[in-house]
């Protein structure tokens, strides 16, 4: 027996199209070839960086930790590179779109 629940998640999904997103593990968008979420948090790191006028000669990551102390975190980096969740969402939308 189909729970009603399920019944209604599945009415949202297919009468909104483009409104939900399917959140899988890593593993699963590595081999699709979606970026980790490593891969996007370097990536960000590298653009915070060329905003700041530097230029990287080691890996983002090597290059965070010697600038900052610590190891670069996707939310720390979302934070210093936009101010509003909507930008954020804006500046992650090349990550998952074709």
């Amino acid at each position: 027996m189909i729970d009603k629940q399920e019944n209604l998640i599945a009415y949202s999904v297919h009468s909104l199209p483009k409104t939900y997103v399917l959140l899988l593990g890593s593993g699963i968008s590595l081999s699709s070839g979606l970026p980790s979420g490593w891969d996007i948090t370097t990536d960000l790191v590298k653009t915070y960086a060329t905003l700041q006028g530097e230029k990287l000669r080691e890996e983002p990551a090597v290059w965070f930790k010697a600038k900052f102390g610590r190891d670069p975190d996707y939310s720390e980096m979302m934070e210093l590179l936009q101010q509003t969740s909507t930008s954020r969402m804006m500046l992650i939308w090349k990550y998952f779109t074709p």
